[in-house]
């Protein structure tokens, strides 16, 4: 049986970053197991690749603060096309109930150093000329919000990885965790036998079945995310900030090459595992488009894609080792925010495992938050 000083399942953006920030401390032996063909075809292969530091939680803006920063300086680091740009977002609303909440979440980014504002319908219109503004009564906006390529990141990671030697072993499954005397915990999959004390679950969607190979049911539930392409607009044009309606979820991204990006109606997908197109949402979609640009019946689709998201319960991400399994830590259940917050996930869980604790606190985070106790059945 071949040996680590760390394991980590999983190679898309959070795995990947883990790895990079645990070698750059000299961690030792790092090796990464990934059951598909390539590193980022699970769930980073499906994100649009937004960044923002509007939040509603502290601690999801901090993240952001950590992570934002990592993304700009990457495409000069690696040299590889990481397409980020800092166009902004730009939330907008209808609803007074919501303009109170975006107020109080400016209140608090800004106490936290991040210069969201909040605009009116007017100011709106000035970032985003085409925008029918008669529905909307305000929203807010941050310039150093942004986005980037996920495919473009991925590959910069494995570059940065690549010079530091972490192996990466690609279509292996991880199928059995059991743990020694010795208190190593031994991986198999199908071509491997791994013994190592400590393990990174950083699998998304697998998050929960990785988990109950060592006993313990994490509420990782898996969500059906639909993306829509559509062909350039030349009324968009490239410097307009990502756009969210903050009653619906709908978005709309414009990258730097022009394609636009819509979705978000994501509340009246199913949850599950299917990745079927909802042709029936489209339309959905559209009406909520056409509110705000009513161009949009003239759109014309180039494809439409289904990912799946790995949620928690309370929308947060799970960060940490369960005191009951030590040597086992959790980078999942990012809701939706796994790519925005890679960079600081990544900080985090090697402060955690070479130092053990992180310098930011993260008690909101840690997974014992939903698993009070556990029965530990990973003894061999």
């Amino acid at each position: 049986m071949k040996t680590a000083d760390i394991v980590i399942i999983g190679a898309g953006i959070v795995g990947l970053s883990v790895a990079y920030h645990l070698a750059k401390r000299n961690a030792g032996k790092i090796v990464i197991m990934e059951k598909e063909p390539g590193a980022g075809w699970g769930e980073t292969a499906r994100c649009t690749g937004g960044l923002r530091h509007q939040f509603s939680s502290s601690i999801n803006v901090i993240m952001s603060s950590m992570s934002i920063p990592f993304y700009r300086t990457l495409e000069e680091e690696t040299g590889v096309a990481v397409e980020f740009h800092s166009n902004g977002y730009m939330f907008i609303t209808s609803k007074e109930t919501n303009l109170e909440k975006l107020k109080k979440n400016v209140q608090m980014q800004s106490s936290l150093g991040v210069p969201t504002r909040l605009i009116s319908p007017k100011q709106a219109n000035e970032l985003v000329p085409a925008l029918k503004i008669d529905n909307i009564i305000g929203g807010t906006f941050c310039p150093t919000d942004g986005h980037a390529s996920p495919d473009g990141v991925i590959q910069g990671l494995l570059r940065l990885i690549r010079k530091q030697n972490v192996s990466i072993l690609l279509n292996e499954a991880v199928y059995s965790i059991t743990r020694g005397k010795d208190k190593y915990f031994n991986i198999e999959s199908k071509h491997y036998k791994l013994s190592t004390p400590i393990i990174v679950n950083a699998t998304g969607v697998w998050a929960k079945q990785i988990g109950k190979l060592i006993g313990v049911s994490m509420p990782v539930t898996v969500h059906h995310r639909q993306v829509v392409l559509l062909e350039k607009m030349p009324i968009l044009n490239n410097s307009i900030p990502l756009i969210t309606d903050a009653d619906t979820g709908w978005y709309l991204l414009r990258s730097g090459g022009g394609r636009l990006t819509t979705g978000g109606i994501d509340t009246i997908y199913p949850h599950g595992w299917d990745t079927k197109v909802q042709w029936s949402k489209i339309e959905d979609l559209v009406t909520v488009a056409t509110k705000h640009f009513p161009f949009f019946y003239n759109a014309r689709m180039q494809s439409v894609f289904v990912g799946l998201r790995s949620m928690s319960p309370d929308d947060n991400a799970i960060l940490g080792e369960l005191p009951e399994i030590p040597g086992f830590y959790w980078a999942c259940g990012f809701s939706g925010h796994g790519f925005m917050h890679a960079p600081a996930a990544g900080e985090i869980l090697a402060q955690l495992i070479i130092d053990k604790k992180s310098e930011l606190d993260i008690t909101s985070l840690k997974p014992d938050r939903f698993i009070s106790s556990c029965s530990n059945n990973t003894s061999g």
